[in-house]
């Protein structure tokens, strides 16, 4: 009986030994960036502000910009826009957009495939979709503004300037 004791000791320990050893390597949350770092999770990974610098900047687009509009006529929105900037790449990383004559827009905003239609009111056009609402308008100097409200707070407006696409 006494070996009885001592076998089932010795299972008891190996058991407890392989199970801390496997649940020492499943718990381990580890990454492999994909720049072949490892973090122990996502809030440890830095991401690097490099990426979004094209070296396109406008300071249109800084936060708290004072921006003066000017009304202009509804065709001169027609055609093909995009977002060139840095600003724009780290918010939504592609912006193309298609405003056309018939009243609808189409575009490519943060890769996902949106249309919707747009109405002209006091010189901008606000283009809405199900998943995508925006004004446009036109700067005195000339620039095109997108203006996204990304919460409640009215003030809170993320500006793109976009550029006619060649």
């Amino acid at each position: 009986m006494k070996h009885f004791y001592i076998i089932l000791l010795a299972v008891i320990i190996g058991v407890v030994g392989i199970t801390a050893f496997i649940m020492h390597n499943n718990n381990d949350d580890s990454f492999a960036a994909p720049d072949g770092s490892t973090a122990n999770s996502i809030e440890d990974q830095e991401f690097d502000d490099e990426d979004y610098d094209n070296g396109i900047e406008f300071e249109e687009e800084a936060e708290g910009a004072e921006l003066h509009f000017k009304p202009v006529e509804q065709d001169q929105f027609f055609g093909e826009w995009v977002a060139t900037s840095g600003q724009s790449l780290y918010m939504y990383g592609e912006v193309e957009i298609n405003i056309k004559q018939t009243g609808g827009w189409s575009g490519n905003i943060a890769d996902e495939e949106v249309s919707g239609k747009w109405e002209y009111s006091k010189g901008s056009l606000l283009l809405t979709s199900d998943l995508f609402e925006a004004t446009l308008s036109f700067t005195n100097d000339g620039k095109l503004i997108m203006q996204e409200q990304r919460d409640e707070d009215d003030e809170a407006l993320l500006n793109t300037v976009l550029s006619r696409k060649e």
